[in-house]
């Protein structure tokens, strides 16, 4: 006679599998949101903070402003993205390759910013108190922000800069590239 293992044995036998298959996969999901790489890492974006070169800006009858320097096409798409703050003497200055109307949006920015645009030496424009985009904001219905006038140049600064400092239309700025050393400027 043929013995047949109760139907509760069976049973008992797939519900322990799939217990501990659901644990690890319960326990892998929140290892994985805990040790979660910052924003962007994942798609291969990252913060550019400490891996531009830097250098100096200086506004006639102003302060001086320590600058990290963004050129490469990938260096000015992601800006200050992904950063937390700026020093308040301290930005990222964007040389693109041709004077043209330039056109900034806050994608996956965390604090709110002025735009300085700068043509031949001169500020010609000046955008204030820029604000980051609301949490889950997308990215379609971000604001652009234009250029008065076509540039080669744009400094991002802290928001309150321009105001604190007097920043304005007409006022020249000098520029020193190539300061030594890595890493973001320090305050």
């Amino acid at each position: 006679m043929r013995r047949y293992a109760p139907a509760r044995s069976w049973i008992s036998r797939v519900v322990v599998v799939v217990v501990v298959v659901g644990t690890a996969a319960i326990a892998g999901c929140k290892e994985d949101r805990a040790g979660a790489s910052p924003p962007g890492e994942s798609s291969g974006e990252a913060s550019t903070e400490g891996k531009l070169p830097r250098g100096r800006l200086s506004f006639e009858g102003g302060p001086t402003v320590k600058i990290e320097i963004a050129r490469a096409p990938e260096e000015t798409r992601l800006g200050l993205s992904y950063r937390e703050s700026l020093c308040p003497l301290c930005g990222l200055y964007f040389i693109f390759p041709e004077e043209r109307t330039q056109s900034f949006w806050m994608r996956r920015m965390q604090f709110p910013i002025d735009i300085l645009w700068i043509g031949d030496g001169v500020v010609v424009g000046v955008s204030e108190n820029l604000p980051p985009p609301a949490p889950g904001a997308k990215e379609e219905d971000l604001p652009a922000w234009r250029s008065p006038v076509p540039v080669r140049h744009v400094l991002e600064v802290p928001a309150g800069f321009a105001q604190t400092h007097r920043i304005h239309a007409g006022m020249k700025v000098r520029v020193t590239l190539g300061e030594s050393g890595g890493g973001p400027p320090g305050p």
